[in-house]
C-alpha cells in the first residue's frame, strides 16, 4: 500500500469516526485539510468530491467554515479559476473573523 493510499484510508476512518460522533465541524475541517493536500498532488477531482461531501452547515464552527473555504480557494487557484479563488478566500477571511468575535 502506498503512503497516499494509507493516508486516504486513515483520513476516511477519521471522517467516519467524526461523523458517528456528531463532530461535523471536525469532519469538515479534516476534509478541508485533506482536500488541500490532494489538490497540491494533482488530486483535484477527489478534492472536489471531498469538499462537496463534507460541506459546512448551520452551526458549523467558524474555523471549520474558514478551512473549507480556504480549501476551495486553493482548488480554484490550481485550476486557473482565479476570480473564484479570490472569492473563496474572501469568504474564508469573513468566516475566520466571525470566529474571532
Amino acid at each position: 500500500m502506498s503512503r497516499y493510499e494509507e493516508a486516504s484510508r486513515v483520513v476516511g476512518t477519521a471522517l467516519d469516526s467524526a461523523a458517528r460522533a456528531g463532530a461535523t465541524g471536525t469532519a469538515v475541517t479534516v476534509a478541508a485539510r485533506f482536500a488541500e493536500a490532494l489538490t497540491r498532488e494533482d488530486g483535484q477531482d477527489e478534492a472536489r468530491l471531498l469538499l462537496d461531501t463534507w460541506t459546512p452547515g448551520p452551526g458549523t464552527p467558524a474555523d471549520a467554515v474558514a478551512a473549507h473555504r480556504l480549501a476551495h480557494s486553493v482548488l480554484h487557484f490550481v485550476e486557473g479559476r482565479h476570480a473564484e479563488a479570490v472569492e473563496s478566500a474572501a469568504g474564508e477571511e469573513r468566516a475566520e473573523r466571525l470566529g474571532e468575535q
